[in-house]
């Protein structure tokens, strides 16, 4: 531990959290962009609609469960 309170990583653990941040940026993009859709009055908003209750949150719980350090997807 430095004196500023900063614990010093290695490159690995760096690269981990790195690709850890990209699953969730992408899982919220994705749902972002689904609930953009869903908005919408035509076919658009019937295909995000349909895109997020046929994923029921598994998107975000694989992500998040990366995150965590689990196994699941």
């Amino acid at each position: 531990l430095r004196p500023d309170g900063i614990v010093p990583i290695d490159r690995a653990t760096t690269q981990a959290l790195v690709r850890e941040c990209l699953q969730l940026r992408s899982a919220l993009e994705w749902y972002g962009e689904q609930a953009r859709l869903c908005r919408l009055l035509h076919s658009g908003g019937d295909a995000g609609r349909n895109a997020l209750a046929d994923d029921g949150g598994k998107r975000a719980r694989a992500a998040l469960s990366k995150a965590q350090g689990g196994e699941n997807e």
